[in-house]
């Protein structure tokens, strides 16, 4: 029982640590994708969530460059 506990914190660390020097060899960043999200109304349910996520960054963390576009439905 205690072996196949050391052999998965063992495994787990060192998932760790090949994510950590990957994260950190300094690889150049991906150009972002642009794309179009649109929204049908200036509502409650729309517009406010679009703009908090690309004001909190959400998009660019995805790899995308959002911009966001009011479509009338008229």
């Amino acid at each position: 029982m205690m072996e196949r506990i050391y052999v998965s914190l063992s495994a787990l660390i060192a998932v760790f640590l090949i994510a950590h020097q990957a994260e950190t060899q300094g690889l150049a960043p991906t150009p972002l994708e642009k794309v179009a999200t649109s929204y049908p109304s200036r509502s409650i349910t729309s517009f406010p969530i679009l703009e908090t996520a690309r004001q909190k960054g959400f998009f660019q963390r995805e790899g995308l460059n959002a911009s966001i576009l009011y479509v009338r439905g008229a």
